[in-house]
């Protein structure tokens, strides 16, 4: 519950919007029931592309947030790592990003170094995943791990 002395009341068009000090933009949105919009973006196959940075960066203000996949369709891509990083050097707010993770491909120490990473950036929103069936993928011969 949320404390009167901790909200402030804001009249926009007859409705009554809550701003609370100190929550992030998700719960704001949550607790004023409105619409977050989330990307989902596949990195680049062998290079990180400044054109679709360049275009990330200019729709900016269109999404709340940008998940950066790994590995979708266990199909070889630029780690969602660094993709992140570029974004970052770009220009967008760390606190926009989801970064997944697969754990198909890693073991708990890889998965904890890629968090690290992550927290080293600023960025506090993962998700871990399974992951597809290698299989599916362009990599037939690589070994699945799914040590978690």
């Amino acid at each position: 519950m949320i404390d009167d002395c901790e909200k402030e009341q804001l009249i926009v068009s007859e409705k009554k919007i809550i701003i609370i000090k100190n929550l992030n933009i998700m719960k704001v949105k949550l607790i004023n029931k409105k619409f977050i919009k989330s990307i989902e973006i596949i990195p680049s196959r062998y290079k990180i592309d400044n054109l679709l940075l360049d275009k990330i960066l200019k729709y900016n203000k269109s999404f709340d947030f940008l998940d950066i996949a790994c590995t979708p369709m266990a199909n070889l891509r630029i780690s969602p790592l660094s993709f992140a990083h570029g974004l970052i050097m770009k220009g967008i707010k760390p606190n926009k990003l989801i970064i997944n993770f697969s754990t198909r491909d890693k073991n708990t120490l890889a998965l904890q170094s890629e968090i690290l990473g992550a927290l080293s950036m600023k960025v506090n929103k993962l998700l871990l995943i399974k992951g597809d069936k290698i299989n599916i993928g362009n990599s037939k011969k690589s070994k699945e791990v799914f040590e978690i």
